[in-house]
């Protein structure tokens, strides 16, 4: 009897430990669909200038671009520099417009990090370097 009180007593500990940690998961935001918008957005202006120099462009002329048909496929929490983070991967339709002419990628594939900042309110698109991570304000 005394050892099954024991193993029954280690189980709950268990239990409330589980339900302890979920329950500080759960009080977390998490990234939706507008937030990875921006961050995908946040990530195309930051190439933007390799872009139109790649191109032969003025980074004036190129223009701006929009995002359709976000899916996200991935959803992957981490925990980067002692701070939650989410490895996101997915699918939009990226248009560009030029001018009076539009260019359509569809199905262009993403691949980013975003990190809950740590009063809980802002986010950061990570962007990986050789000496760990630029940050930047996802507005």
């Amino acid at each position: 009897m005394g050892q099954f009180i024991s193993v029954l007593a280690k189980r709950m500990g268990i239990m409330v430990l589980i339900v302890f940690l979920t329950a500080c998961q759960i009080g977390q935001p998490l990234p939706n669909q507008d937030l990875v918008q921006k961050a995908i957005a946040l990530q195309s202006s930051l190439i933007q200038p390799e872009l139109s120099r790649q191109l032969h462009l003025n980074e004036k002329n190129m223009g701006e671009f929009q995002i359709h048909r976000l899916q996200i496929t991935q959803q992957i929490p981490l925990t980067i520099q002692r701070l939650p983070a989410f490895r996101m991967q997915g699918t939009y339709d990226l248009v560009f417009k030029l001018g009076s002419h539009a260019i359509k990628c569809p199905q262009s594939s993403f691949d980013l990090y975003i990190q809950l900042q740590s009063e809980a309110k802002t986010w950061k698109l990570l962007r990986p370097n050789v000496q760990g991570w630029f940050s930047y304000l996802i507005e």
